[in-house]
């Protein structure tokens, strides 16, 4: 079945295809989202890399591509593309928001979770499904997405919310700069899902090493600090063991002398 939504409408009832939330769940799911990314933007300085093209050929269809930092992988960034159309060609709408859209991602809990049925609803963008892993595209997620629900893609969520952060759904004002949209260019760009997999898991265990490396240099220095400390005790109980023995000395000394004063007394 094809599905023509917006970007909006798809925010607000991601699961269009067999959805299973309610309303009170959805704004829940949203607002736990917002928070998610705002957190993500604090970390990133508020920065997002985007480029914005418009498709000279097909008359007011517009692509952005943005840069979604991942939350959970620091150093990591999806590539996400949104595809703006309309079936009025010919009538230039203000807000893209009105467009209907088309999506790309190559964050793995897309393509593995939901690519197959944004394919088959016709909501994912053609060119770019090269940049997909096959078998996500062709094999039913029976076990990852049962219900096989269009559902809630972090990375997509997370565009969106910048997007309407920087204006960029009103189309007379954020896209006047933006260029002729150039496909073999924008593939280029874009890494496919399998290539993204392996630099999260090359992350993931470079910031492993460094974790345990920091936990080593931690515990070494607990070593130190208790041998410093160790050592202070040692000179403390050092030093208390000589005053003792000083004073021991001195009380000896005074009972020997008393005891020779009282024996002259007895002469």
């Amino acid at each position: 079945m094809i599905i023509k939504t917006t970007y909006s409408n798809y925010i607000d009832n991601p699961g269009i295809i067999k959805g299973v939330s309610t309303n009170a769940q959805m704004k829940l799911i949203k607002a736990d989202y917002k928070r998610r990314f705002d957190t993500v933007m604090v970390r990133e300085a508020g920065e997002m890399a985007y480029y914005l093209y418009k498709d000279t050929r097909e008359s007011n269809r517009y692509y952005a591509h943005l840069m979604v930092p991942s939350e959970n992988t620091k150093g990591i960034y999806y590539d996400v593309v949104i595809e703006f159309g309309t079936d009025k060609p010919d009538v230039m709408l203000s807000n893209l928001n009105m467009y209907n859209v088309r999506f790309f991602s190559n964050d793995p809990a897309f393509i593995f979770t939901y690519a197959y049925t944004f394919k088959h609803s016709g909501l994912t963008i053609d060119w770019l499904e090269k940049k997909m892993n096959k078998k996500a595209l062709t094999d039913k997620p029976v076990i990852r997405n049962p219900r096989m629900q269009t559902g809630y893609v972090k990375s997509l969520y997370f565009a969106y919310y910048f997007m309407k952060l920087r204006r960029l759904f009103f189309a007379e004002e954020a896209w006047k700069t933006a260029k002729p949209l150039n496909k073999a260019n924008v593939l280029k760009m874009i890494v496919d899902s399998e290539t993204k997999l392996g630099d999260i898991r090359r992350v993931k265990e470079i910031q492993k090493k460094i974790k345990e490396q920091e936990r080593q240099d931690k515990a070494i220095v607990k070593d130190l600090t208790g041998y410093a400390s160790d050592n202070v005790k040692i000179v403390k109980t050092a030093a208390k063991a000589s005053k003792v023995g000083r004073i021991k000395s001195a009380i000896k000394s005074v009972r020997t002398a008393s005891v020779i004063k009282r024996i002259g007394r007895k002469k």
